[in-house]
């Protein structure tokens, strides 16, 4: 672009420049994609912040957002600053420049408090994103350059942060997604009945003296019926109401004749709200593990039956916006099939609503908005479901859903797919089966979600059996402290090739690398040794400068039991393994080495594998 400024200009009937910016509208789709719009015409309290805000946004952009899908992380962070501002009671017209630092760290513990049980690293970013624009609204003259923004939270490793949520929670959360299913469907069926009964309001005479209750234009029937009948077919926005002049029913449902029913009564009636669809996200995410945006972005088409299997049909937009099948069991009516069939029977009279782009989606849903010219009907935006689940008198709190504490605890879509990928990994052992499943294709990835509290038993009860077992047997390995192929073949008396092959380290198993895993000492000959947990004192063990790193991670975590270990528990599982590396390892080792190894221990993510277990 050859002049990157922000221009406020009324914005045109079709954006042609990604950098015109509107006061309440940033289009930046040209540029970004898709998902590089954001619309806050709707927003009439704080309507100077949200200018502000969008100002900013539109600054950052323009010289630092390359994608559309990190545009959107904008939104998350600017809901949250609205849902800030509402809770904290600030003035309506408050404006970027009258955050000071007090204000914005209440904003920060804000954002920490809303998303306590999401990882670390959401917070981050959300005030990150915050931060960066504050600064983009310095540049612009509409926050104020002296004003001290405080630091972003301190960087926690999120594998130890985010744990499934508990078998109460579970079943509680299951009870009130399946009664929320049942009773839209309750009303949705009243709503037919209702318009069976009802009849046109229009050139009733009421009489005198009759109670608001009792005039035809106040009856929910006659809504639903006059909706029907002579709107059916318009599309369901307020300004297509009000270009029609139909000012009777306008009345009605703004109260001008002392009703009790209003657009929402009438519309949720009729249709499923995009609030309704909330127990079906859960449900669909908690049956099948997949991501947030996997979820929200399936099509109507995304089940398919193939030689009498179900398959959900989705895309991973992390992985290159790629197509992926899974198998689904279709074993009730809450299961996953089910689900996504009563999805497409609900949206289906909302699609013709829609707007094009969005009439492929299965999760779509209405809006009621009582003055914004925005669509009615479109698809889930995720910031809207979650304020939605999560906001102070929303969908978890209606619902009565607590943890522990007795504390009303939020959805976390991370969450919900850590519950999942930590029941299929107690269930199988194999960490390469859940890999698959999730669609990781680092291992390491999955081992941030499945390593958590609902696993470490099973993790602490491997070290101990593993380490019990070789402690029997105990055999001082043998250590090679250089990478010299000649005096390893020397000491070993093996071939030169198969000392190379240890020293890079082709020849490794768990913390060591194993001179023959054919033959294990005592075992059956020419048989894949089956006891892994014994190299620490077998005599086929070779320590290498490769493997030294994993050493000094077992140590480290070693070292980290001991805060929640008692002393006994921790010797029995650790003191004799902890000994012999320290005493007939380590010192073989140049200092060099050593510190090298240290330093790259602290890379390495501790963990063991749970199918050693039946192994050891």
């Amino acid at each position: 672009m050859a002049d990157p400024k922000i221009v406020f200009a009324p914005l045109p009937e079709e954006i042609g420049q990604p950098h015109l910016i509107g006061r309440l509208v940033l289009d930046m789709r040209e540029r970004l994609g898709k998902w590089a719009f954001l619309d806050l015409t709707g927003r009439t309290p704080f309507r100077d912040l949200a200018c502000d805000l969008i100002a900013s946004l539109g600054r950052h952009a323009l010289f630092n957002v390359k994608s559309g899908f990190t545009f959107r992380s904008y939104f998350s962070t600017i809901t949250r600053a609205f849902e800030f501002a509402e809770q904290e009671g600030l003035a309506e017209n408050i404006k970027l420049a009258d955050f000071d630092t007090e204000l914005i760290l209440q904003f920060r513990k804000h954002i920490k408090q809303r998303l306590e049980s999401q990882k670390n690293e959401t917070s981050r970013r959300l005030y990150g994103n915050f931060d960066r624009l504050l600064q983009a609204a310095k540049a612009i003259g509409r926050f104020e350059r002296t004003t001290r923004v405080p630091r972003n939270f301190r960087h926690v490793d999120d594998g130890t942060v985010s744990q499934p949520y508990t078998f109460s929670e579970q079943l509680d959360l299951e009870e009130a997604c399946r009664r929320c299913i049942d009773e839209l469907h309750a009303r949705l069926q009243r709503g037919k009945e209702l318009l069976a009964n009802g009849s046109n309001p229009r050139g009733v005479r009421n009489g005198r003296g009759r109670a608001p209750d009792e005039l035809a234009w106040n009856k929910l029937e006659n809504l639903i019926w006059y909706a029907t009948h002579i709107h059916g077919e318009l599309p369901l926005q307020v300004p297509a109401l009000n270009a029609l002049k139909d000012y009777s029913y306008l009345n009605a449902v703004r109260g001008v004749y002392k009703g009790r029913y209003r657009l929402w009564d009438v519309h949720a009636h009729r249709y499923a709200l995009a609030e309704d669809l909330i127990p079906f996200f859960i449900l669909l995410a908690k049956r099948t593990g997949r991501n947030e945006s996997s979820i929200l972005t399936l099509r109507r088409d995304c089940l398919r039956e193939i030689d009498g299997k179900f398959y959900l049909v989705y895309r991973k937009l992390r992985s290159a916006d790629r197509e992926f099948r899974k198998p689904i069991k279709d074993n009730g009516p809450y299961s996953a099939p089910n689900l996504i069939r009563q999805l497409l029977e609900l949206t289906a009279p909302l699609v013709k609503h829609a707007p094009d782009p969005d009439r492929d989606f299965l999760f779509l849903g209405m809006t009621i908005f009582t003055r914004s010219p925005a669509p009615m009907v479109k698809a889930i935006d995720p910031s809207y479901f979650k304020y939605q689940m999560n906001r102070k008198g929303g969908w978890c709190e209606r619902n009565n859903l607590e943890d522990a504490s007795g504390r009303t605890f939020q959805i976390s879509s991370v969450r919900l797919r850590v519950t999942y990928l930590s029941r299929k990994y107690i269930e199988h052992g194999q960490l390469s089966k859940v890999s698959n499943d999730a669609v990781h294709s680092l291992a390491d990835t999955t081992v941030g979600y499945v390593a958590n509290a609902s696993t470490k038993h099973i993790h602490d009860q491997t070290v101990r059996d593993g380490i019990n077992d070789a402690i029997a047997t105990v055999k001082k390995p043998t250590v090679l402290p250089t990478n010299d192929p000649a005096a390893g073949s020397s000491e070993l008396s093996v071939s030169a090739e198969k000392i190379r092959a240890m020293l890079n380290g082709e020849m490794d198993v768990l913390f060591n690398a194993c001179k023959d895993v054919l033959n294990r000492p005592g075992g059956p000959p020419n048989t894949f040794c089956g006891k892994p947990w014994e190299c620490f004192g077998c005599g086929n063990t070779v320590i290498t400068r490769h493997v030294l790193p994993r050493v000094f991670a077992f140590l480290n975590h070693a070292e980290s039991m001991k805060a929640e270990l008692g002393a006994a528990e921790w010797k029995s599982m650790f003191s004799r393994a902890v000994d012999l590396i320290r005493a007939d390892v380590l010192p073989r080792f140049s200092e060099s080495a050593l510190e090298t190894a240290k330093r790259r221990a602290a890379a390495q993510r501790f963990y063991i594998p749970i199918e050693l277990k039946g192994n050891s």
